[in-house]
């Protein structure tokens, strides 16, 4: 995925393969997916108007994220936060992206420690922007 940061049809179908092996714990993977996770959120960055790509890019970063602590440390180091907050932007009307991004950052907050990172950069703005677009979908409002 590094060699090709601007190829679209690459970087999806990238994605995709991280996705698939996002909740593996071998130690292979393990040390693939700070990496992987880096890969994952230049590529959000690289295209931010492409709604399958991120849809895809927030599922794998959700796997990754429910699956452990470690891997949320990793989104964070990996200036995910920043990444997050322009999808959450970019991309408002769409719900299926907003449930997985609001996910992702309710298992980052879940540390203490982590929790401190993602107001800092902001994201609680975000969150409080998709409860307002959102506010006839109960299900977003209550994830948010």
């Amino acid at each position: 995925m590094r060699s090709g940061a601007s190829d679209y049809d690459l970087q999806l179908e990238g994605i995709r393969t991280i996705g698939a092996f996002a909740e593996e714990e071998t130690l292979k993977v393990l040390f693939a997916k700070s990496e992987a996770i880096s890969c994952i959120i230049d590529a959000m960055k690289e295209f931010q108007d492409k709604e399958e790509l991120q849809l895809n890019a927030c599922s794998s970063l959700l796997k990754m994220a429910s699956a452990s602590e470690s891997n949320c440390v990793h989104i964070l180091r990996n200036k995910g936060v920043s990444a997050i907050s322009c999808s959450l932007r970019r991309h408002l009307d769409n719900p299926d992206i907003v449930r997985k991004l609001i996910n992702i950052v309710f298992y980052i907050s879940t540390a203490v420690d982590l929790a401190e990172a993602l107001v800092a950069g902001g994201v609680h703005s975000e969150i409080l922007s998709v409860m307002s677009r959102h506010a006839s979908d109960r299900e977003i409002v209550k994830e948010s």
